[in-house]
């Protein structure tokens, strides 16, 4: 139920954020004060310079191998987090936690002590990475219909945040309104006499 009511609001707030780009450039253009100079950024180059490590959520927590199920499934109660990245003894990433794999197992209580993170991590369909452009970030996560991914640095294989969609959304919402002001997005020319 969660994938169905997501997925057409995912695809909603894109198709939104689109249609805002292309209204936003002509509006912009005819506001221009006097005196200014456009930096020649559409609306489309706006949202799609932005990169997953400007919204990302850096404080994360990771969740080690040999953890135990007790004490990972505190982590659900206590922090925001819909997915945990796993590692292992070297912090290398292995695979992901989801409460919702978990949900077999929470009948269960005798087993919380004994279950480690490693007898519960799952693969990721996909991993993203912080140089990757937040707009195909987001058009992944749409896909797999998901609402949190953690951040892997491509060299070390080290948890580095979480994306989270809405916030990603958020963020480029921002700043193309932000656009549409007038705001940081154009130079005033100065003559020095």
């Amino acid at each position: 139920l969660s994938i169905l009511l997501t997925a057409p609001l995912g695809a909603w707030a894109i198709s939104v954020v689109g249609n805002r780009v292309l209204t936003i450039d002509a509006q912009a253009a005819e506001r221009r004060p006097k005196g200014t100079e456009a930096r020649g950024i559409t609306g489309d180059e706006v949202v799609s310079s932005l990169k997953v490590s400007e919204v990302m959520e850096k404080d994360i927590v990771v969740i080690r191998e040999n953890e135990k199920l007790s004490k990972i499934l505190d982590f659900f109660s206590i922090y925001d987090f819909l997915v945990y990245p796993v590692v292992d003894s070297k912090n290398k990433f292995i695979g992901i936690i989801k409460l919702e794999n978990l949900r077999s197992i929470l009948k269960e209580q005798s087993c919380w002590d004994w279950l480690v993170a490693k007898d519960v991590v799952v693969s990721p369909e996909e991993n993203v990475v912080p140089t990757l452009l937040l707009n195909e970030a987001l058009s992944r996560m749409l896909r797999m219909g998901i609402e949190q991914i953690p951040v892997i640095e491509e060299r070390s294989m080290k948890p580095v945040g979480i994306l989270d969609a809405r916030k990603g959304r958020k963020i480029m919402e921002e700043r193309l309104i932000a656009r549409e002001n007038g705001k940081r997005y154009f130079k005033v020319k100065r003559n020095r006499n």
